[in-house]
């Protein structure tokens, strides 16, 4: 009996320490670190190749290569007189024959340029190649290059042959080019200078 009430008392005793124990403290929280956003890299621009600005008739035009002045244009008509056949050439129907007079230098090795890179394009960008050409070396001073006398050389770009420019020259090229062209502007590219505008009167 006695044993009963010390387990009594004992289980008592437990009971009332583990009544007067603080409570358990509440867990700290942690702090965690927000999720910062991860920056998306700003897209860079893409550098487009730089286009030369067109240049009109009259402006002076340099590359590496060369340095040209398109000095004039002159539209003709629909028949051009050619010295080595002695007698008139009809344009095709429906077009007529333009002349440009140029002065062109080479600026370094390069000596000649292709007949097909000296072409003129119309607001289609359809091209159009030499049908005569003359050039003279410009070591004697200023002159008009329209003077110069041309011999055909319509399939020079087609067989791919090169107009010879050693030194500086003025050219006289003519070309077709179609009448419907009338009162629009048209292109004429010489190798990798920028292009010249005019429009066709």
């Amino acid at each position: 009996m006695k044993a009963a009430y010390l387990i009594i008392g004992m289980l008592a005793i437990s009971c009332i320490l583990a009544a007067c124990q603080p409570a358990p403290a509440a867990p700290t929280p942690t702090l965690t670190a927000a999720p910062t956003a991860t920056p998306e890299p700003a897209p860079t621009a893409t550098l487009e190749p730089s286009v030369p600005a067109a240049a009109a008739i009259g402006e002076t035009l340099t590359s590496a290569n060369w340095e040209l002045t398109v000095l004039a244009i002159q539209l003709l008509g629909d028949a051009f007189y050619d010295e080595e056949v002695q007698g008139s050439v009809l344009a095709n129907e429906g077009y007529r024959y333009l002349a440009l007079g140029l002065k062109a230098k080479p600026l370094g090795d390069l000596k000649a340029v292709p007949f097909s890179n000296v072409m003129i394009y119309d607001e289609n960008n359809q091209p159009y190649g030499a049908y005569y050409l003359g050039s003279q070396a410009a070591a004697g001073g200023d002159m008009d290059p329209f003077t110069i006398a041309v011999s055909r050389c319509m399939m020079m770009a087609v067989v791919g042959e090169n107009i010879e420019i050693p030194a500086e020259a003025y050219l006289h090229l003519i070309y077709q080019v179609p009448e419907a062209g009338l009162g629009k502007e048209l292109t004429f590219k010489f190798d990798d200078l920028a292009p010249v505008m005019f429009i066709l009167e």
